[in-house]
């Protein structure tokens, strides 16, 4: 049988640290793809007849909201951009004259 040789401390820290460095990378890397992802979401609402973008109704355009402890914080809806993007009723474009 073959046994394995227990870890010194030094080696435990040195795999702890390198693990948390690919870690943090790993969460820079998403937070880079998502940006894009979202950048990417913008180009296609503004070039699709199906959506318009309309004054956030969470937090009235401002980008912040008051919670009931009074803070202010990052409105959750549109992410502090003052507007959200919402799909067209059907029919918006042929409003009837009768």
């Amino acid at each position: 049988m073959v046994t394995m040789k227990e870890k010194t401390l030094e080696e435990l820290q040195d795999e702890f640290n390198s693990l948390t460095r690919k870690r943090n990378q790993t969460i820079l890397d998403l937070e880079e793809a998502t940006k894009k992802l979202v950048e990417l979401a913008e180009k296609i609402y503004e070039k699709s007849p199906d959506y318009v973008k309309i004054v956030c109704p969470s937090c009235e355009g401002t980008g912040i909201i008051n919670t009931e402890e009074g803070k202010k914080v990052k409105c959750p809806s549109c992410q502090m951009r003052g507007f959200v993007w919402a799909r067209k009723h059907k029919g918006v474009d042929k409003l009837n004259d009768d």
